[in-house]
């Protein structure tokens, strides 16, 4: 199986509704999703949800219309310090889900999650950061590896959808024989339950 989506460079609209373009950082394990994973997955969101924690997301984020209120209600915890000025930023090191700011805790309606690593030692300190920002019987979404799916769904009650996310630079998917990503979700999707094109098996 293989992602053979658009090679996509993050596009950040302005106010002016100019396009800033930001590049993935290797250093810190930055990969955008294609831009039709983004444009489905915002789908989805605004179906869902008013406000929301994106957590190593900055793709999805700043892919949202600049004047949409889920924007303007939503955060952005992200490593990078190029959003330190951005409003809505929030300085996230996923080693310290302990430091999140206590005023944010059980503040969101949902969770967006993509760990710069694969690993259950990574997923556990997201998950973490997941059950303290969420409102109870709040949604969840992720990008993971199958080798996550039972830890995500024991922790967090999610499942994998049928819509594989198209994530273009990540090496990874070019050493595994199998494209082993997935997005899980602990609710009924309504647009991510159609197929990807992008992902040909």
């Amino acid at each position: 199986t293989k992602c053979r989506g658009e090679n996509l460079v993050l596009y950040v609209m302005t106010m002016k509704d100019l396009v800033v373009q930001v590049e993935e950082n290797g250093d810190y394990n930055q990969f955008w999703y294609s831009p039709y994973t983004i444009e489905n997955i915002i789908k989805e969101l605004e179906a869902c949800a008013t406000r929301i924690a994106f957590l190593s997301t900055p793709s999805i984020y700043f892919s949202l219309p600049e004047d949409s209120a889920l924007r303007k209600n939503s955060h952005v915890f992200e490593y990078d310090r190029q959003w330190l000025d951005h409003p809505n930023f929030v300085f996230y090191d996923f080693n310290k889900p302990e430091e999140l700011p206590v005023e944010l805790h059980h503040s969101f309606d949902c969770v967006v999650a993509d760990p710069p690593f694969i690993t259950a030692e990574a997923w556990r300190l997201y998950i973490k950061a997941t059950k303290m920002l969420l409102q109870p019987g709040g949604k969840f979404m992720g990008t993971a590896v199958i080798e996550n799916e039972q830890l995500l769904k024991e922790e967090l009650g999610a499942a994998p959808c049928v819509f594989k996310p198209c994530i273009p630079n990540l090496v990874l998917q070019n050493i595994l024989e199998d494209y082993r990503y997935r997005i899980y979700l602990n609710f009924e999707p309504q647009v991510l339950s159609n197929m990807n094109p992008e992902i040909h098996d």
